[in-house]
């Protein structure tokens, strides 16, 4: 299945987006296709051997909209920051001038219904030039039609590939009003009673405020995007490269380079103030660093040689010197970027009722609208009243509302996450995390800092295994341990390279690495020639290899109470000694928990640990249950069973073997300091790798449910209300009838109305935070 993105231009609202996916989704081979019309892009996921590129884009265009596929960072880029055309400085004077003409069409045409009434010049008096003021009129409104001509073009477009959307609405109701008026405007000059009945005024204020609603709204869209804007503008165009680093004798100057020119590998000039353009490993300096911008996290990191560096982090008073290890293409912040993309790209589930009902939404209003004006028609009402009501109608109908509902809100969510550091990958992620009921943590690199370090070491059997000292239990241990990345793996190393052991004097003949227990090998001493086997690894291994540790049983006791992690190493299947390891929690593990069970979630401490390391650490922090001594391959059936006791389930962990369990999980959260693999199965990446954000992200979900709920319900009541009275339900009652400006008035300010609540996200969201924050004191 290939997956693409095309951006859609010539939408303008919910029924525009529902006539793309109907007619993308007819192509044979397409497995799923979304718009979003926020951000103007069409999601596809298709089988390329049965349909191409150039199928999706002649699709849309039979629906009357037009598709382009990015081919430029630069066109991407542009996408992403949100720079919209709507809201250029030319539609900006256009707008201006058709308030202008408005206000003077609005001054003559009903000026005159004031007591006392408006002066009006006599040229243009409707009692002695009632021709004259008919004219005036329609010379006002006609560059008011064209400053809207948008409207027209797009909604008869539309209504000629028989998919009307809300241009439709609007240019049927101007179009009726200002056709009516200017035929009778021919009339006036046999009977000036004809020009009370002229609809110029709501012709032109309707589509004035329309307008005023479209550009209100595109400017509020495009800050709903700030995310992608502020990430997009972390990465400098240019960077410094050294040429001769590696090479002094090619003598090259420094030079300044594209970014997208740099390959892994070149070495960089990182100077005092200046942005760190792409991922890397420090040669030379020291500095400290801000990643704020990246991680959430507002202390800056002090960097020295061999410290990673990540693109788009602000560099402090020193100067660096930086190897590249990714492209731009391939960076930290490149995924990001892609990750918030992806969120927002996608929709809610929640959403899916909107868009069942935006699909239909324009075909009914056009069906109500008609069938009021042909009751009303028939109920005796003269022409100019059922144009009114057919006016109202079809102005007062909004389906944007109901297609900005979601996505407004999802883009503000997932880009408030992104301020935090917490990068959700889809809307319905987003959604599910506020239905979250347990939380499984893995102990080493989520609750702990993941750094362990040797504690202790005691010795047995030391006749036996003719091991005598400290330092030949950890050369041999090191030994068979070099080649692993597990964090106790290299805690061993770390010690054994702090006492300066040397292990030349063994060879390794074989090595079997047991997943969850440890590794055997067999070694041969390079000066005698004899032979050994080594077991190093935990309790299991000792179990599946017999050898017997009842002799440290007292000792194991102890350590296993006081949190600590066992590496048992033996010696021909007898016990040589016990390395103890130790790793510090993280300093807000205790109170993060505290916080998540306060938010009534039940905390799950998992680690292939032993029981009473696991349950010591389990006990500090609080958690509700441990479950211990799971070996990797076993992580996701604990998870799987918890979902089988109808528990909604997070997981969260580092990922150096949690990527079955993220992926089983509900909400998988990789700790953004974890593996690659784990950021590419997280559900959502932890970039402060804290369980503070946990609760953020959870917080952040219920603040995003509850504004999009709100949008929802305010979209629906608008338009049950708004039709009804536009249709005249009121006036057989109370003699009211709605105007058909002030039906464009409420039309316009519905969208506007949801666009701002989403906005208003951050403020729900830190209110929220702050809530939870004072339960915890």
């Amino acid at each position: 299945m290939d997956k693409n993105t095309f951006i859609i231009e010539g939408m303008s609202c919910a029924a525009c987006s529902a006539a793309v996916e109907r007619s993308v989704k007819k192509l044979e081979g397409v497995k799923s296709a979304e718009v979003n019309l926020t951000t103007k892009k069409l999601s596809v996921e298709w089988d390329a051997s049965i349909s191409t590129k150039d199928d999706i884009i002649a699709s849309v265009t039979r629906s009357g909209y037009t598709a382009i596929l990015p081919s430029t960072k630069k066109e991407k880029s542009k996408e992403a920051d949100g720079i919209k055309t709507d809201t250029n400085s030319g539609q900006k004077i256009e707008l201006i001038i058709s308030w202008i003409l408005s206000v003077l069409i609005m001054y003559t045409a009903m000026g005159q219904m004031f007591t006392p009434p408006l002066p009006l010049p006599s040229i243009f008096s409707p009692h002695t030039n009632p021709v004259n003021f008919a004219l005036i009129q329609l010379l006002l409104t006609i560059p008011v039609l064209y400053t809207g001509r948008n409207f027209f073009l797009r909604g008869f477009k539309a209504l000629s590939h028989f998919s009307p959307n809300m241009d439709s609405l609007i240019a049927l109701g101007s179009s009726a009003s200002f056709l009516y008026s200017l035929f009778l405007t021919f009339l006036v000059s046999s009977d000036a009673h004809y020009i009370h009945n002229l609809y110029y005024e709501s012709a032109a204020v309707v589509l004035t405020f329309v307008m005023t609603g479209k550009y209100i709204e595109s400017s509020s869209t495009n800050k709903t995007k700030s995310a992608i804007t502020s990430l997009l503008s972390l990465q400098p165009p240019k960077a410094t490269v050294l040429g001769s680093y590696d090479n002094p004798e090619l003598k090259l100057p420094p030079k300044e380079t594209d970014i997208d020119s740099i390959t892994a590998g070149e070495v960089l000039l990182i100077k005092p103030g200046s942005i760190i353009p792409l991922d890397g490993i420090v040669l030379e300096g020291e500095s400290d660093v801000n990643e704020s911008m990246i991680t959430g996290e507002s202390m800056s990191v002090d960097k020295e040689a061999g410290s990673k560096l990540i693109g788009g982090t602000l560099n402090g008073s020193g100067v660096l010197i930086m190897r590249v290890t990714k492209t731009a293409q391939n960076s930290t912040l490149a995924k990001i970027i892609s990750f918030i993309e992806e969120a927002q790209s996608k929709k809610a589930p929640i959403s899916r009722f909107a868009d069942t009902v935006s699909g239909i939404f324009v075909p009914i209003v056009l069906v109500i609208a008609l069938v009021s004006a042909l009751v009303w028609s028939i109920s005796g009402q003269s022409f100019h009243f059922v144009l009114r009501i057919l006016t109202s109608v079809l102005v007062i109908a909004c389906p944007c509302a109901l297609g900005l509902a979601t996505p407004a809100a999802v883009m503000v969510g997932t880009g408030e996450g992104a301020k935090k550091g917490i990068l959700i990958r889809s809307a319905e992620i987003l959604e599910i995390l506020q239905k979250v009921t347990t939380i499984v943590l893995d102990k080493t690199g989520t609750v702990t800092k993941g750094k362990p370090a040797v504690s202790s070491i005691s010795l047995y059997n030391t006749d036996t295994t003719l091991i005598k000292t400290e330092e030949e239990l950890i050369a041999l241990a090191s030994l068979v341990e070099k080649n692993s990345t597990h964090p106790l793996a290299l805690a061993v190393m770390s010690q054994a390279q702090r006492r300066t052991i040397s292990v030349e004097s063994y060879t390794s003949l074989e090595e079997k690495n047991r997943a969850g227990r440890g590794i055997t090998a067999l070694l041969k001493n390079d000066t005698s020639g004899q032979t050994l086997s080594l077991s190093v690894g935990n309790a299991l291994l000792m179990k599946d290899n017999n050898v017997p540790v009842q002799d440290a049983q007292t000792t194991i006791e102890n350590l296993e109470g006081g949190g600590k992690t066992l590496i048992y190493v033996a010696v021909n299947s007898v016990l040589a000694g016990i390395i103890a390891l130790e790793d510090e929690l993280k300093e807000t593990s205790i109170s993060a928990v505290q916080s998540l069970k306060k938010m009534g979630l039940e905390i799950i401490l998992l680690s292939g640990d032993n029981k009473r390391s696991a349950q010591s650490i389990g006990n500090k922090i609080g958690a509700d249950s441990v479950i211990a001594e799971v070996l990797p391959e076993d992580k996701a059936r604990v998870i799987e069973d918890l979902q089988k006791k109808g528990k909604t389930v997070l997981m969260a962990g580092d990922g150096i073997n949690d990527s079955p369990a993220l992926v089983q999980a509900d909400i998988g959260a990789a700790m953004g300091k974890g593996s690659d693999t784990a950021i590419e199965s997280g559900d959502i990446v932890l970039m402060h790798s804290s369980i503070d954000s946990i609760r953020d992200a959870i917080l952040l979900s219920r603040s995003t449910l509850r504004v999009i709920k709100q949008n929802l319900f305010w979209a629906f009541i608008y338009n049950l209300v708004g039709l009804p009275l536009a249709a005249g339900v009121l006036f057989p009652l109370t003699g009211l009838l709605l105007n058909p400006m002030i039906a464009g008035f409420a039309m316009a300010l519905s969208s506007i109305s949801v666009v701002s609540n989403a906005l208003r996200l951050s403020v729900v969201f830190r209110g929220m935070m702050k809530k939870e924050t004072e339960k915890g004191h």
